[in-house]
């Protein structure tokens, strides 16, 4: 399957939450419940959106590692059911419209609780950065109020692991960062997701060259600025830029990032922010080499996995570990924006959504 438009692979083998394993290779992948027999029949998906299908099988992969395997069967039924519907109407599964036609489906059958497990497949599947996943409709999706258990923005956002941080959770956070001395990578994905709201795929495209400092005067310090490239559909990469304005902290932390790479990698011509060890052969031989030496989204996402993981921070209302992804670092940029009484024109383009594209079109 791709991920980015590069390969990556399921294994053979993987083991469920209680460390029993599970054989992925047969068409039928038989999970371990004691209580019944379960399993998960590929073969009912034939002919379905080729993407959407690979989408579900690494969902269901990490799910099976994290998730009781009740829980693995029924989202395999939802999301199964919402696909092969899909194929009978010859509708894109991957649309908004689609989406909220299905919706309207469960919703005249009084049942639309099912949705809640085809919406978290759409969003996990856009926050790995899958092929096809648009990251407007993931905003659409969690606006929707669904029957049979509320979760539309109001209440996400006093979700411990789902919503937005509150501004106390944000401070923890921020706190956190500047004291980190942690890989550089890392805290410096964290931080540019937090400030920023972006996508792993804005990240993985930074080169150093992006990062500009400004001399207003004389007497007074620079100021420093990121030009984000945008993700934009049908358009060459770093084609288009957003501009930001970068803090002393976080300039400090860009600055020596930069610093590293140059000490390491002197001979660079092309100079990624994030950039991998090692270039990826198969770009370095293609039409892209100059991407090689970048990391992908998925790698992105991964350092600031790891980021969190390490500072662990508590969150002031529930003394737990804040639970933090790439997704809920950009819901919390979104709402923290209508909070400051940023208009929607405006917001979408912090966002880097295309004004007036149709909601429908699918990401390329």
């Amino acid at each position: 399957m791709l991920v980015d438009g590069h390969a990556i692979d399921i294994a053979d083998f993987t083991r469920d939450f209680a460390g029993n394993a599970v054989d992925l290779r047969p068409m039928k992948w038989s999970l371990n419940i004691a209580h019944r027999s379960a399993s998960l029949d590929w073969s009912r998906l034939d002919g379905c959106d080729r993407d959407a299908v690979s989408a579900l099988r690494l969902h269901i992969v990490r799910l099976i590692e994290t998730r009781s395997g009740s829980h693995v069967v029924n989202t395999f039924e939802a999301v199964t059911k919402y696909l092969i519907s899909m194929r009978e109407a010859l509708e894109d599964p991957l649309a908004i419209g689609s989406l909220l036609s299905y919706l309207a489906q469960l919703r005249g059958k009084k049942d639309g609780s099912p949705f809640h497990l085809v919406r978290y497949w759409y969003v996990q599947s856009a926050d790995r950065g899958l092929a096809g996943f648009n990251d407007e409709i993931v905003f659409a999706l969690q606006d929707l109020r669904i029957e049979g258990n509320a979760k539309g923005v109001a209440v996400l956002s006093s979700d411990p692991n789902d919503g937005p941080l509150s501004e106390f959770e944000e401070e923890a956070l921020r706190s956190a960062l500047i004291r980190d001395k942690g890989p550089l990578q890392e805290r410096l994905a964290l931080w540019l997701a937090f400030a920023y709201g972006t996508n792993p795929a804005n990240l993985a495209l930074l080169r150093e060259e992006d990062f500009i400092a400004y001399q207003f005067g004389d007497a007074a310090p620079a100021e420093h600025f990121l030009n984000i490239p945008r993700i934009k559909k049908r358009t060459k990469a770093r084609a288009d830029f957003k501009k930001r304005y970068v803090s002393a902290q976080l300039a400090a932390i860009i600055k020596e990032l930069v610093d590293l790479n140059r000490s390491r990698f002197p001979k660079d011509t092309v100079r990624p922010l994030f950039r991998r060890s090692k270039a990826s052969n198969s770009l370095a031989k293609g039409p892209i080499s100059e991407y090689a030496c970048h990391l992908k989204s998925h790698e992105i996402t991964g350092l600031i996995s790891r980021c969190a993981r390490r500072l662990c921070v508590l969150s002031p209302k529930t003394s737990l570990p804040i639970a933090l992804s790439t997704r809920r670092l950009r819901y919390t940029f979104a709402c923290k924006m209508v909070r400051q009484g940023v208009g929607a024109r405006e917001l979408a383009e912090l966002l880097d959504h295309t004004v007036h594209e149709s909601e429908s079109s699918r990401a390329a």
